[in-house]
């Protein structure tokens, strides 16, 4: 009896734990297909722009508007998980 009453203590924390770990995974799986995606595409732009820095330079303005354009998103993708993370304000 006394080791059922201690398995329904833990079920709470349990349940907690398990609830942590999914969320850990959406946040994952949420940084992988968002955020790592577009500093992916910055990458690739910025090395695009320096090729085209000495054959075609008339072009690289075009692709530094698309790379602050991608920063600037996925630093507001960054700032949307970051602010997920915080616990809830008890008003």
């Amino acid at each position: 009896m006394q080791a059922a009453h201690r398995k329904l203590q833990n079920t709470p924390w349990q349940a907690q734990e398990l609830a942590a770990a999914r969320e850990r995974n959406r946040l994952a799986r949420e940084l992988h297909d968002s955020v790592s995606q577009a500093i992916f595409s910055i990458t690739l732009t910025s090395r695009s722009a320096r090729l085209l820095l000495d054959r075609e330079p008339a072009r690289v303005p075009e692709l530094i508007d698309r790379l602050q354009a991608m920063t600037a998103d996925a630093l507001n993708q960054l700032r949307s998980l970051i602010a997920e993370l915080r616990p809830p304000k008890n008003s």
